[in-house]
């Protein structure tokens, strides 16, 4: 997997260095296919994490409606943020500590 070698590429060249994995977003305005395969692939990626030099943090679930839409406040084509999805990410990762 592409990204567990950039990892560990990172790591070898940079041992010091803190990396920060997030969850790839939801997309597609309903709940679909191309949803379930999103979740497949954070699996695999959350896997990358030790929690010593490789953290994880998933916060898609804040682009998505109870009811399982993705609203257009967040993302107008449901797959680009709006600059109110990026604030929801930006508080995040400030939220987030190493």
């Amino acid at each position: 997997m592409e990204s567990g070698l950039s990892c560990k590429k990172l790591r070898e060249k940079l041992p010091n260095t803190k990396i920060l994995l997030l969850a790839i977003f939801p997309r597609s305005e309903y709940p679909s296919a191309n949803r379930g395969n999103v979740l497949q692939i954070n699996q695999i990626i959350r896997k990358l994490v030790d929690d010593r030099n490789i953290f994880w943090i998933d916060f898609g679930y804040q682009f998505v409606d109870s009811d399982g839409t993705i609203p257009t406040a967040l993302m107008p084509d449901n797959l680009h943020l709006s600059a109110q999805g990026y604030a929801i990410w930006l508080r995040q990762l400030k939220n987030r500590s190493l």
